[in-house]
């Protein structure tokens, strides 16, 4: 494989082969970081299928034993400031709040940071055979009043406005959405609440089942959204482009015109927006660009990250997942996750900036 990233990481794997694989027990009695399970994570079902490529990628060469299980970015966030898992993977960075949490669940008094490997966009995406190969076209307003069960049929006369060429059948419109505590959630209501003023109600969230509108139909996890869609003819949903399968989407409304969700759409949004000012020089969160003037941005899209301590307990877990971001990181397992989950590959300024921080996780 080729990559200086990845040359770096692979020179470290044999030595890291050699030691005994490791997991954070922050929560236990002796707040210590070892264990003989392996390493363990959990977070983002969206990053699921990339991070499925990553761990066996990563675990065959390196001959270790990590496991992720993407039970949502929520959970995976809490189950890491719990102590209970190593890292976690999310679509939107730690909040103020759960960061203060890490600087208790983290060793030394830097808490943790945000690492953003993973780009994409959100496909608003259906199953409607009565308009299969043609583009359907979205207005915000009209996605914000989908998803809040005030449009309920395909044949509404909002719909038909911005899609003349359709002959959109009389039919009833079902919206599915997640309802679990969900990042991709949170950055399609963002976009919601950003691009669709007055209209969307709803406010900005991550579970829906506590907070949203009612009217829709729910399923747990982006598969779980997936197969309703797949199962169900007259429905819609959102979730990670490159986990929709055949299922067409829709363009949405940006700017003067009609974005379908592509890559290279995602990565402008990406390359748009705007870092945060972390809590150390070593985060990198960013607040997405959701109301572009330029119809080759692509606004409903996330990045997903990964969320790890700047210091922990035990050299052993970190030289592990230092060694794993620096895999993640490099030019091929970007390339991994493009092949494998269709996201973004991030920049090579991007990575080196990154580099730094990964370079900083220790004992």
């Amino acid at each position: 494989m080729k990559g200086e990233l990845y040359s770096n990481w692979r020179r470290g794997a044999a030595a890291l082969a050699a030691r005994a694989l490791v997991v954070a027990a922050c929560g236990d009695d002796d707040s210590s970081d070892s264990s003989s399970e392996g390493i363990q994570a959990s977070g983002s079902s969206a990053m699921g299928a990339a991070m499925a490529a990553w761990v066996s990628e990563y675990n065959r060469i390196a001959d270790a034993s990590f496991e992720y299980a993407a039970i949502g970015s929520g959970g995976g966030r809490d189950q890491f400031l719990e102590g209970i898992t190593v890292f976690a993977g999310s679509d939107v960075p730690l909040n103020d709040e759960e960061y203060a949490a890490s600087v208790d669940r983290c060793a030394g008094d830097q808490g943790a940071v945000n690492l953003p490997h993973f780009v994409s966009a959100i496909a608003v995406f259906y199953n409607l055979p009565e308009i299969e190969g043609e583009q359907l076209n979205l207005p915000n307003d009209v996605l914000a009043k989908i998803f809040q069960g005030d449009i309920t049929n395909w044949s509404d006369e909002e719909i038909a406005a911005a899609n003349p060429d359709l002959d959109l059948p009389d039919r009833s419109l079902e919206a599915i959405v997640r309802n679990d505590d969900s990042g991709t959630t949170e950055n399609f209501t963002e976009y919601l609440d950003a691009a669709a003023p007055g209209v969307w109600t709803g406010g900005v969230f991550g579970e829906w089942s506590e907070e949203g509108p009612s009217g829709v139909g729910s399923a747990q996890f982006t598969e779980g959204v997936v197969a309703a869609v797949a199962a169900g003819e007259g429905s819609i949903g959102y979730a990670d482009l490159g986990q929709i399968g055949n299922l067409p989407a829709a363009a949405i409304g940006v700017a003067d015109g009609f974005a379908p969700p592509t890559a290279d759409g995602a990565s402008a949004v990406f390359a748009a927006s705007e870092r945060l000012n972390g809590n150390n020089e070593l985060d990198f969160a960013y607040e997405l660009n959701r109301t572009p003037d330029s119809a080759d941005v692509y606004p409903l899209s996330f990045v997903a990250y990964h969320i790890v301590c700047v210091e922990y307990d035990d050299a052993d877990t970190a030289a592990q997942v230092r060694d794993f971001m620096t895999f993640v990181g490099s030019e091929d397992g970007q390339q991994i996750a493009e092949e494998l989950a269709g996201s973004t590959p991030l920049s090579n300024d991007l990575r080196n900036q990154l580099a730094a921080t990964i370079d900083a996780i220790g004992p």
